[in-house]
């Protein structure tokens, strides 16, 4: 499961067990999330983030090795503890000018609607 805040934390949680697998700060809100449907990504890991400033990124969970971790371990605060993912950026895209209010793919999952402020809508073909 994805949160994301207005304060600009995005945050990776495995809800069975109840704790933060993954996390990542941006400067603008989190305004939506959606995961992209398995047709795209079999594994379940890419997921379309839309932020307060217009911008729309594409990004994957990638799990860390037990070496991606040590290294991780040296480079943080040591009053963090080092999660088990990452989130990397895929493909980043501006579309709108203002908040992204709405995100939605159609039934078919090969478009993608965006809709901003004023009912803006935009549609990206997947």
């Amino acid at each position: 499961m994805m949160i994301g805040s207005e304060g600009g934390h995005l945050w990776g949680i495995n809800y069975i067990k109840k704790d933060c697998v993954a996390r990542k700060i941006y400067t603008s809100p989190v305004t939506r999330i959606i995961w992209l449907p398995l047709k795209y990504d079999p594994e379940g890991m890419t997921f379309l983030v839309g932020f307060g400033d217009g911008v729309l990124r594409l990004m994957t969970l990638h799990f860390l090795t037990d070496e991606e971790i040590h290294k991780e371990v040296d480079v943080i605060d040591h009053e963090e503890e080092a999660l088990p993912y990452e989130m990397h950026l895929l493909l980043q895209l501006r579309f709108h000018k203002g908040r992204v209010l709405v995100m939605q793919i159609d039934e078919d999952k090969d478009i993608l609607y965006t809709v901003r402020k004023r009912l803006q809508v935009f549609e990206i073909l997947i």
